[in-house]
């Protein structure tokens, strides 16, 4: 029978998290060309861990969230859900009557979009 140890796991978990944020790094350099293309892969990776570090202590954890608040971090500024110039992104952050992360994410997205079509 195959055993797989705790610390075998965790490196595991490691580098699933490294391809994945490198999978953010590209998705964000393909949609993202004018706001990421003066930034080193290095520098952006880096924003990438704050983004999903700073997207999971608000219970967004599914793939597609992170990818998605990685994104308005882009558009908004890396600390746009604390920035007093967006009250919509921390009013809906520290909302307790949404219960998910993924429902904060949809609202996010939504605000998102409607302030940047009034701009």
């Amino acid at each position: 029978m195959l055993v797989i140890r705790s610390e075998q796991l965790k490196l595991l978990g490691q580098s699933t998290e490294e391809n994945f944020i490198l999978f953010i790094k590209d998705f964000l350099r393909q949609h993202f060309e004018e706001e990421t293309n003066l930034e080193s892969d290095e520098n952006l990776i880096l924003r990438i861990k704050v983004h999903m570090s700073d997207a999971r202590q608000w219970g967004m954890t599914s793939e597609k969230d992170l990818i998605d608040y990685s994104s308005l971090c882009i558009l908004f500024g890396d600390n746009f859900c604390s920035n007093p110039d967006f009250p919509w992104a921390i009013a809906i952050v520290n909302d307790p009557g949404i219960s998910s992360g993924s429902g904060r994410m949809l609202r996010l997205m939504n605000q998102a979009k409607k302030t940047i079509n009034n701009e």
